[in-house]
Order: structure tokens, then sequence, then C-alpha cells
């Protein structure tokens, strides 16, 4: 005669697979959810290409008798994540008929009661900017006072700068958007198309957002930093920091002839 068999033996085993089907499904639900919901990858912002190359101003006044005028448009704050510094960048832009030189705007912040906190100069490394162009600048305020109002003054001025602009061209450029603690970054090709030697030869970056505002800027030198004649150098910009997320750019090559 066979013993009898324990009661709530098969009682357990189907609970058991129960908990595992609902386990597995658990899992399945989560891999599921993961693929439908998870954000797609923005597309890489819009690449704006820089205006025909500037040349070299006639004269010590810069040619021509038109008023030089300039304007710094979109001061933007950049919350840094680090310390208390408050970084800065706008445009510097040519509203006149001239080319102006060094162009740069002095900034001062004031308080709720009018008092003067802190200043600075958003000040840019182009030499020559031509009419109706314009160029990114930036500063830093390290004393991290809070402000409420600002103004900025400017006093445009002809060109100094008696040497020839160098025709950089611009080509190969790769955006990489930002990702944990790597930057936006934008690198490529600087190539002289000058007869002569560029010396200094930078890549100043501009990054916007969707509503064409500046939010982030960077100056890059190019490898090896001079471009003999016909030469080309690789460059490699880093927006460490930004007002928001990038929707454009914009790449200015720039190099001299001394």
């Amino acid at each position: 005669m066979m013993p009898p068999q324990k009661s709530g033996s098969s009682m357990g085993m189907i609970i058991g697979l129960g908990c595992g089907g609902l386990a597995l499904l658990g899992i399945i639900g989560a891999v599921v959810g993961v693929l439908v919901f998870r954000k797609p990858p923005s597309p890489p912002p819009v690449y704006s290409p820089p205006p025909p190359v500037a040349t070299a101003p006639t004269g010590p006044a810069g040619g021509g008798s038109a008023a030089l005028k300039a304007e710094l448009r979109d001061l933007t704050q950049i919350k840094s994540k680090y310390g208390k510094s408050q970084r800065f960048v706008a445009e510097i832009v040519n509203t006149g008929s001239d080319p102006i030189g060094y162009p740069a705007a002095k900034v001062t912040f004031y308080d709720a009661q009018g008092t003067a906190v802190d200043s600075s100069t958003c000040a840019s490394i182009i030499r020559v900017l031509p009419a109706t162009d314009k160029v990114p600048c930036g500063f830093v305020l390290l004393k991290g006072e809070t402000w409420s109002t600002y103004k900025v003054e400017m006093t445009p001025l002809p060109p100094v700068f008696q040497g020839e602009i160098a025709d950089i061209d611009i080509t190969d450029i790769k955006f990489t958007p930002k990702r944990g603690y790597k930057p936006d970054t934008l690198e490529g090709k600087l190539t002289n198309k000058s007869t002569f030697k560029a010396k200094s030869v930078w890549a100043i970056v501009t990054l916007y957002d969707a509503n064409k505002k500046i939010i982030g800027s960077d100056n890059a030198l190019v490898a090896g930093n001079d471009l003999d004649a016909g030469a080309s150098g690789l460059f490699s910009a880093k927006v460490y920091e930004t007002a928001g997320t990038p929707e454009s750019y914009r790449v200015v090559a720039v190099g001299y002839s001394q």
C-alpha cells in the first residue's frame, strides 16, 4: 500500500511558478518600458556658415567716413556649477558701415539701490570686425555679488592693425553634444588659402538656442598655432557650460600676417 502524499506540495509548486512568472513579466515590462519611453536623441545643431573673409583696413582710420557704431546684444548669464563665480556671454555686433578694431564693451552691474557692485569687459580676440558682422565675447565675475541691473558702455574704435587678414577655409566640422562630464565639442579643419603664412589662427565658436540667442562660446587655436600658405590644421573647441541646449552653431576662423 502506497503512503499518502503530503497535502499542499503541489500548491507550493504552483505558487512558486506563479511568483517566478510574475518576476519574469516584471523584467520584460521594465525592458519594454526602457525601449518605449527612452527619449530619442536630439538632432545635431545646425551649422551657420561664416560671412566672407574680411579685407584688411585701408589707412590708419580703417577707411570710410561713416560713424563707427557697435552694440552688445543678448548678454546671457551662465550659472556655474562650481563656486560663486558668474560667467557671461554676449555678441558684439558692428552696426555701422566701417570696420572696428578689437571690439569690446564695458559692463557695470548695480544692486537694487543703484550702487555699482562689479564690472568687467566683454572682449573678443578678433582684431578687425567688418561692418554688419558679429563676434562672441565673454567675461567672468569672481566676487559673486548679487546684482539687479547693468549698464553697457561701448566706444568703437577704428582698426589699428595694418597687416593682412588671412583667408581661412573651414571644413570637416563635427559636433559632439555634452554627455556627463564631457563638454559640447566642435571639431574641424582650417586651411590657409592666403599666399602668406597665417599667424595665431583661431576658430571662434558660438552656440545658439532655438531662439538664435547665444548660450555659449569658445576660442580654439589651430594645431601648431600658425598655418603656412596652403597648409591645414585641426581645431577642437570645448564649451563646458552653456545657458541652454544648443540648436545651432557658428564657426569663424581668423588669422593674420603678423
